[in-house]
């Protein structure tokens, strides 16, 4: 009776495990076909397939009146990001930024968690900006050019772009410099270095290759009154895969913006909501450089 009894156990543990594995057989069929429309395409293909990334319409969420915020998820391609649209021109707005020049030392600067620039400056929303040499050291060389209230604190870089701000009597102004020279980087208050531009003047810039991941990234649009902020997740491909420059780029256009670049992604890449985070998942890395807005309200 007892070894009738165990095999009559073991009889139902493989049917059981059989069941399962047929369960979950037929799971990872069923979620792979779903992702093979955006998978077995080119590169070109998924660019020129804007219903993967670009909703017909975004649904925007007012955070208070001159910020809203919007999150497009794509479970088939798979991606997720989140956009916030900031109105320049609204009275009660400031921008304030990290480092101030009283807080580079020998041409270095402390990597600091966004989360505290935010909570320390009470930031509706900020976002980290520049790329940077070093991700071990505690102190690192901002790469490119950081230029606060008229101060240049590190110098500007060659063939890569810049996201500039001058104070108004209507708010603010921003500007996408598609060159950090000199000349450029002279003419307003606040510069903060990027990578590349990816939008001038309404027209996609080209890239070579189609590379994804994580992005930072900004538009402008409304003639410099109207900031778009972009921030793609690629950290979790099974999630997200990320997004590529050309992307980004047509999420900007469809967005109206004519001017748009990225920042330092990958795995940099940080966005807040006042205390909470604009990613799905919570983020390490420090950074030497941060912006933020706040309503003085």
């Amino acid at each position: 009776m007892i070894q009738s009894h165990t095999n009559s156990c073991g009889l139902k543990k493989r049917t059981l495990h059989l069941v399962v594995g047929f369960f979950f057989l037929l799971s990872s069929i069923f979620f792979y076909s779903c992702l093979s429309l955006s998978y077995s395409l080119t590169d070109e293909q998924i660019l020129e397939s804007e219903a993967l990334y670009i909703p017909e319409e975004y649904e925007w969420i007012q955070v208070r009146p001159g910020l809203s915020h919007a999150r497009y998820h794509n479970s088939r391609f798979p991606i997720l990001y989140t956009l916030v649209r900031v109105d320049l021109s609204a009275p009660d707005l400031s921008l304030v930024c990290y480092p101030m020049p009283d807080d580079v030392k020998d041409d270095k600067v402390l990597r600091i968690h966004l989360s505290d620039f935010s909570k320390e400056n009470s930031c509706a929303v900020s976002f980290n900006s520049s790329p940077f040499e070093s991700v071990i050291d505690s102190r690192t060389k901002i790469v490119g050019v950081h230029k606060v209230q008229g101060e240049t604190v590190f110098a500007p870089v060659k063939n890569h772009a810049a996201l500039a701000f001058d104070k108004t009597d209507g708010g603010y102004e921003a500007f996408v410099l598609p060159d950090q020279d000199a000349k450029s980087v002279e003419k307003h208050q606040y510069v903060f270095g990027g990578f590349y531009s990816v939008l001038e003047n309404g027209v996609e810039v080209k890239f070579s290759r189609h590379t994804y991941d994580s992005r930072m990234a900004v538009g402008i649009a409304d003639g410099g009154k109207t900031l778009y902020v972009l921030a793609a997740e690629g950290e979790f491909p099974e999630q997200s895969r990320g997004l590529s420059y050309a992307q980004c780029a047509r999420i900007f256009k469809r967005l109206g913006c004519t001017d748009a670049l990225e920042l330092d992604g990958g795995t940099t890449t940080a966005l807040r909501l006042g205390n909470k985070s604009g990613l799905s998942y919570s983020t390490y890395r420090k950074t030497p450089s941060c912006i933020g807005f706040i309503f003085s309200d």
